[in-house]
């Protein structure tokens, strides 16, 4: 990841990035890059292209293991966040990547008539569920202390691969009153993105807190997966469970 910063530096000729106090926070040119980044498709080789052609479209690819263990399915959210967006949806029987505790989703971005494998930029190891269904909340670990989650939006979000790439997919993810605070840390490369209230779940809640002050009002106890932190946020506010399951249940019944 601190190649591909580097190199994306140098390719723009502009930092993102500066170092304080061990921690990489992120420049006004990385906020506008994010926010510019809905109009652009990021490519492999770290440049940037200007999509000018429509429809435009997104395939999830759906797990069997994912839908089994978890049943978080994130077809809705998309449906929301990019109405104007085609959405194609890809069954998988292949398992995700658990080696270090979390879901294997991949989000791929295609142009239209081009090569899926070829052209495609594959977000891997997304790390974030934008929401959790109930059945995911009555066994995560523990949520005593969450039984207001339902009152709660969306507080930000770990990732530790393409995090520039996903910090625009959780800023476009989220309605306007998002609150610019971004942060990568040195240790990680995790982008944790702040709005105005939520409930979080990991050892960079302590990071969260300190950057955040008021604006956190919920921290879940720490969670860890195979010894690699998870930052769990839940957003249930923007699912329409009856809507959502309308989409979803024709294809679980797949998987059955």
């Amino acid at each position: 990841m601190r190649a591909q910063i580097d190199l994306l530096e140098k390719e723009i000729n502009t930092p993102l990035f500066v170092r304080l106090h061990n921690n990489l926070l992120i420049t006004e040119m990385g906020r506008r890059l994010a926010q510019e980044c809905k109009d652009y498709v990021y490519e492999k080789n770290l440049s940037l292209k200007k999509v000018s052609f429509l429809p435009k479209k997104i395939t999830v690819q759906q797990t069997l293991t994912t839908e089994r263990l978890y049943r978080a399915d994130i077809v809705e959210i998309l449906l929301q966040a990019f109405p104007d967006y085609s959405i194609c949806i890809k069954l998988s029987e292949g398992l995700p990547d658990f080696s270090n505790g979390e879901i294997d989703m991949a989000l791929n971005y295609f142009h239209a008539g081009h090569n899926l494998d070829i052209e495609s930029f594959v977000l891997t190891r997304f790390k974030l569920f934008m929401y959790a269904s109930e059945d995911y909340l009555k066994k995560a670990p523990p949520l005593e202390q969450a039984s207001d989650l339902g009152r709660h939006v969306l507080v930000g979000y770990q990732g530790h691969q393409n995090s520039v790439l996903d910090l625009n997919w959780f800023t476009r993810l989220n309605q306007p009153q998002i609150i610019p605070l971004n942060i990568i840390t040195n240790s990680t490369f995790s982008v944790i993105s702040m709005i105005e209230q939520g409930a979080g779940v990991g050892s960079f809640a302590s990071h969260v807190l300190r950057f955040s002050k008021s604006k956190l009002t919920h921290v879940l106890p720490q969670h860890e997966g195979n010894g690699h932190t998870l930052y769990w946020m839940y957003n249930r506010a923007l699912i329409d469970p009856e809507k959502m399951n309308s989409i979803i249940g024709p294809l679980r019944k797949l998987f059955n």
